[in-house]
């Protein structure tokens, strides 16, 4: 896929005969070049005729091609290498649940000793599938895992000791080996066995079958890229962003407190995550980090709600991380943009990924989930829980009106850290015309007049960019749906 700037460059245009002709200001068109701002739509229209090409392709093209991307795939040789390290003999059970609890989705049952109700001596992992899959066998089906060097050797001994889940029968239940070294005759070893033993079926999985499997889950591979050590940088696991928001305030919030929200909305959860990538999801919380807990709350409850569904979130901090991930397999991950630029990235390509929009305050969009306030007792509650004396908790409790956001900025560790972030005259101006305009719709003529008029901003680039930076600021005072925009409440 051609950049924006080898499209520029096609056309015979530089930067300033591409603002002569556009109206689109010079510093502006640098910064979208060289990736350090989003294309907004407005610009995108006034470009696309000029370009020759649609607005919609404008704003899914890369701004620079990246030297050396990272590509998100783990070969055969590098699961051979983990499989050698120490780490990698009590971290195998845990890949293949992953890998298996994937390609189930929400249909059969597993058992690995990773869960924590296991605790009988019996096969690695037991499974009850209700269909056969490219990798697991339909019905019952126990698996032994190794990291050993000597392959054959293990697999034979783990073989002969016929281990299987209590009240199943061997002629009834297939045998899966799985090793993380690279197995030549693993095939033929396999008919050979099935001969002489009472296994319904007898299967082996070498490093290259791992490798061909992993690269179907997006989650899978991240999750063992990070047991690896392998640096990636542009995302990061939704948990760890919760946890960082959480911790800022002593006791640490946790997704218990939304449980109302979460009561009310799971149902339209599930149907969002089982269906294909079709729409952002919008959450709306009173702030960004309120919005992010939510999404978590919602997760956990599907973990533990049956039909288990197998779903992560990775919240994604930049442009160059997202389009790395726009080729990987996309069912089992939630992508959360963390600033606009990646916003209107991911929103341009939500037909392929499964995009995440956590708002605040109230655009008009469609089908949005609201978070509810937690609730004066369900406050106390949880902060009683947490050790907290009984009248401070309703102090608190009342205080934050129930408001989880609201509970962070009453009990952050850093009470200073809680005030609204400082923003500039220019910032301040727009903000302060926007307050007075109310909703205004960017893609309208006489809106962007009055907005003009008020400000102060030379150009609808400067308001723009303006609002931009607004909308990466720390619990952002202002929210963007589309052309629409306002102030939070």
């Amino acid at each position: 896929m051609a950049t924006l700037s080898e499209i520029i460059q096609g056309a015979g245009l530089t930067l300033s005969e591409l603002h002569r002709r556009s109206g689109v200001s010079r510093i502006t068109l640098s910064r979208i070049v060289n990736g350090h701002q989003a294309m907004s739509r407005a610009t995108a229209r006034k470009l696309a005729p000029i370009l020759d090409m649609s607005a919609k392709e404008l704003i899914q093209r890369p701004p620079t091609r990246p030297a050396g991307p990272e590509i998100l795939r783990i070969s055969a040789l590098e699961i051979r290498q983990w499989g050698e390290t120490r780490q990698a003999e009590a971290e195998l059970p845990e890949l293949l649940s992953r890998l298996i609890r994937s390609e189930l989705a929400a249909s059969g049952s597993i058992r690995a000793p990773s869960d924590e109700r296991i605790v009988e001596l019996g096969p690695d992992i037991s499974v009850d599938a209700p269909r056969v899959t490219r990798h697991i066998p339909g019905g019952q089906s126990v698996w032994e895992v190794s990291t050993a060097g000597k392959v054959r050797e293990k697999a034979m001994k783990d073989l002969n000791r016929h281990r299987v889940a209590a009240g199943w029968r061997c002629d009834e239940t297939s045998w899966v080996f799985v090793t993380t070294a690279s197995w030549a005759g693993k095939d033929d070893w396999a008919i050979q066995q099935q001969a002489k033993h009472p296994w319904r079926s007898i299967r082996v999985f070498d490093a290259t079958d791992l490798k061909t499997w992993i690269d179907e889950s997006l989650a899978v591979q991240l999750w063992l890229m990070d047991r690896m050590g392998r640096n990636r940088s542009g995302f990061r696991w939704l948990p760890i962003a919760v946890r960082d928001w959480c911790s800022a305030a002593e006791p640490p919030l946790d997704p218990s407190l939304l449980k109302s929200s979460v009561d009310k909305h799971f149902t339209a959860w599930l149907e969002w995550v089982r269906s294909s990538p079709c729409r952002p999801l919008r959450i709306i919380g009173e702030s960004w980090g309120e919005s992010i807990l939510f999404v978590q709350a919602l997760i956990e409850r599907g973990g533990s709600h049956p039909p288990w569904t197998p779903f992560e979130g990775l919240c994604v901090d930049t442009e160059e991380g997202l389009r790395q991930l726009l080729d990987a397999p996309q069912s089992d991950v939630a992508v959360i943009p963390t600033n606009e630029g990646v916003r209107e990235l991911a929103v341009a390509h939500s037909g392929r990924i499964r995009v995440v929009l956590p708002y605040t305050g109230l655009p008009r969009g469609s089908d949005p989930l609201s978070v509810l306030p937690a609730g004066h007792m369900a406050v106390r509650d949880f902060l009683v829980g947490k050790g907290i004396d009984s009248g401070r908790a309703t102090q608190l409790a009342r205080s934050s009106g129930g408001s989880v956001s609201v509970l962070r900025r009453l009990t952050h560790k850093d009470r200073l850290q809680t005030q609204r972030p400082q923003v500039s005259d220019r910032q301040s101006r727009v903000l302060a015309a926007a307050g007075l305009f109310g909703i205004w719709d960017a893609g309208s003529k006489a809106d962007r007049k009055v907005v003009l008029r008020l400000t102060g901003q030379q150009c609808d680039e400067d308001v723009d960019e303006t609002w931009t930076e607004l909308l990466n600021l720390p619990e952002t005072p202002v929210w963007m749906d589309g052309d629409r925009r306002g102030v939070n409440s």
